[in-house]
């Protein structure tokens, strides 16, 4: 079974379907052609990720207070924007709280961003590759 729900992979198919009915019907537009498959391809992928990201599930809540070792308690859903090779990606992530520390943790986040930065980590990888090119 899929992780994106019937609804989201209808959005999907229609999502492609418009496309493909907007191309040109011309091999002499064929430089507008690519630039459209290339723009659509991204806008695909930004939203399959985006629709994966709502369905997908979240990590196995942490055992125990890293600090104190305090049980932690959840303390509902926190929205979390990550900038990704493929787009601006929002996130609802699960937010457990030490009753003792009064220190929040967000399992999800380190996973999903390098760092305290809001970009992901292959989007940061990609980064430093350029970076050392340049």
């Amino acid at each position: 079974m899929s992780v994106i729900s019937p609804a989201g992979r209808e959005q999907l198919h229609q999502s492609l379907d418009q496309m493909i009915d907007t191309l040109p019907d011309s091999l002499a537009e064929s430089e507008k052609t690519e630039q459209l498959v290339c723009q659509w391809l991204q806008q695909m992928a930004n939203q399959t990720f985006r629709h994966w990201a709502e369905e997908a599930k979240p990590a196995e809540k942490p055992s125990s207070c890293p600090q104190c070792g305090q049980t932690l308690q959840h303390r509902g859903r926190v929205r979390l924007q990550v900038q990704t090779r493929l787009g601006v990606v929002c996130f609802l992530i699960p937010r457990y709280r030490c009753g003792r520390c009064q220190q929040d943790y967000y399992p999800d986040g380190e996973r999903l961003r390098f760092g305290s930065h809001g970009v992901s980590v292959p989007l940061a990888q990609l980064i430093c590759r350029l970076m050392v090119r340049v």
